[in-house]
C-alpha cells in the first residue's frame, strides 16, 4: 500500500471528527452542586470528541473541509524520504458529521465522506473522486463533571463500514480512487472532558478491530488500531473567539497479514494541530485550523488546512 495511502485511510478511520458542543455545553442538567462546573462554549476540536453530547431531541449535522497534500513519506524507522522532484499527492476532503440526542445520557451519530485526490507519480498524473469508508456510533454519558477531579466521561462505541473502495480498478489511476480499507471495524473507547480554567481540555482513547476481509482478491486481516487525541481550547476575547491545540495520534498495534503469511509494517502517525474558533451563537460555531504529521511509521507527513462549521438545530 502507498504511504500516501495509508495515512489518509488512517485519518478518515478516525473514530470521528468532532462533535460541536452547542446547547449540550450550557443545557446538560447536572447536579445542583457542580453549577460551578466551568463549561465555556466552543465548537470542539478536530479530531477529539467532548464528552458531552446533544440535548434529547436536537442534533448536530456538521461539515467538515480538509484540504491536505503530502510532502514525504516516513519509514519504518520514521525517517522522511523526500518526493521525487515532479510527484505530487493533494487531496479535498468533504466529511459529514451526525450525532443526535435521545435521552440526557445517550445519543447516535454517523459520519461518512467523499474524496477527491489528485496525484503525478513518475511523469504520470491520475485524479478520481468518490465515497469514503464510513461509520456509525453510539455515545453514554457514565460520568457527569464534578468541581472537583471528576471529568465528564462518556463511553462509546463504533462500526467502520467498508463503503469505499479498497482496490483500484485501473492501474493508470495511481490508486487515486482507493478510498477504504474493504474491511469492517469494531471499536469502543471513552472520551473525557474536564475544565480546568482558563482551558476545557478533551481526552479521547479509541481501539478498534478490524474483521477478516477479501481486498482484490487476497485475503487482508489488518492489525488492531490504537486512536488517541488530546486538545485543549482557551476563550478569549469576551469568549468570542477559542483558541485550539490538538495531538493526535494512530497507532496500527499490530501488523497487517496478506495473503498466506506476507506481513505489512505496523503505520502510524501523529498529527499537531492548531486553530481558531469563532462563536457566532450558542447554536452556530467556525473553526478554521491547520493540521501538521511530526512524526509516522510507514505512512506520509501531510499538512492539512480544515474548515468546519457546527451547527445545532433542536427538533422538538
Amino acid at each position: 500500500m502507498r504511504a500516501w495511502l495509508a495515512a489518509g485511510l488512517a485519518l478518515l478511520a478516525l473514530p470521528v471528527h468532532a462533535a460541536g458542543q452547542g446547547p449540550s455545553a450550557e443545557k446538560n442538567e447536572p447536579p445542583d452542586e457542580d453549577e460551578e462546573v466551568y463549561r465555556p462554549l466552543t465548537s470542539a476540536p478536530f479530531v477529539a470528541l467532548t464528552a458531552f453530547i446533544p440535548l434529547p431531541g436536537s442534533i448536530i449535522a456538521q461539515p467538515f473541509l480538509t484540504f491536505s497534500a503530502t510532502r514525504a513519506t516516513l519509514d519504518a524507522a520514521g525517517r522522511a524520504v523526500p518526493l521525487v522532484p515532479g510527484d505530487s499527492q493533494v487531496s479535498a476532503t468533504l466529511l459529514l458529521f451526525l450525532e443526535a440526542g435521545l435521552h440526557p445520557r445517550l445519543s447516535v451519530g454517523a459520519q461518512s465522506a467523499v474524496v477527491a485526490v489528485r496525484t503525478r507519480a513518475s511523469g504520470q498524473e491520475a485524479a478520481s473522486v468518490g465515497v469514503a469508508d464510513s461509520q456509525l456510533f453510539a455515545r453514554g454519558v457514565l460520568l457527569r463533571e464534578t468541581t472537583g477531579a471528576v471529568p465528564e466521561l462518556t463511553l462509546m462505541g463504533l462500526v467502520n463500514l467498508p463503503t469505499g473502495r479498497a482496490a483500484s480498478r485501473d492501474a493508470s489511476l495511481l490508486d487515486t480512487d482507493v478510498r477504504g480499507t474493504g474491511a469492517v471495524d469494531i471499536g469502543a473507547g471513552l472520551n473525557l472532558t474536564k475544565g480546568i480554567r482558563p482551558l476545557l481540555v478533551h481526552l479521547d482513547v479509541i481501539l478498534t478491530h478490524s474483521l477478516p476481509a477479501r481486498v482484490g482478491g487476497v485475503d487482508v486481516r489488518y492489525g488492531p488500531t490504537l486512536g488517541w487525541s488530546l486538545a485543549a481550547e482557551w476563550p478569549i476575547g469576551r469568549s468570542m473567539f477559542v483558541l485550539l491545540a490538538e495531538l493526535t495520534g494512530s497507532h496500527q498495534v499490530a501488523p497487517t497479514l496478506v495473503g498466506d503469511g506476507l506481513v505489512e509494517g505496523s503505520v502510524a502517525s501523529v498529527q499537531l494541530g492548531g486553530g481558531l474558533e469563532l462563536i457566532a451563537s450558542e447554536n452556530v460555531q467556525l473553526l478554521l485550523g491547520y493540521q501538521r504529521t511530526v512524526w509516522g511509521r510507514n505512512t506520509a507527513a501531510m499538512d492539512l488546512l480544515v474548515v468546519t462549521v457546527v451547527p445545532t438545530v433542536s427538533l422538538f
